[in-house]
């Protein structure tokens, strides 16, 4: 997978199911955006635009993210855990990376208003 499309995997698994059919439900707007911009996202380049943290904050799902995330593969989860800890975070047992990476994520999107 691509950065951009891991990306785009990342924020759409932290997001609730969204049906257009219903009502005050749209599309995640991060899944729209160019794989340019998305990278960018990805390498911290740039970083979220406040109406589409507004509308992630709107449609968070923890245990939906975390669910997703354990079914990836251990090595894809090691890679991860040795990612995070080049950035300067503390080591993570890949046992609770999903955990992690779910906190991290919520705390990003709250970033962008704070």
């Amino acid at each position: 997978m691509t950065q951009d499309n891991f990306t785009a995997y990342l924020f759409d698994s932290i997001a609730d199911e969204y049906d257009m059919d219903i009502p005050g439900f749209s599309e995640n707007p991060i899944c729209n955006k160019s794989p340019s911009a998305l990278r960018n996202l990805f390498t911290g380049v740039s970083t979220l635009a406040p109406k589409d943290a507004s509308w992630l904050l709107c449609h968070l799902n923890k245990e939906k993210f975390i669910t997703i995330m354990k079914q990836l593969p251990l090595d894809t989860m090691v890679l991860i855990a040795q990612e995070l800890q080049q950035r300067g975070h503390a080591l993570i047992p890949v046992y609770k990376v999903e955990e992690y990476m779910a906190d991290l994520f919520v705390k990003y999107i709250r970033a962008t208003f704070d």
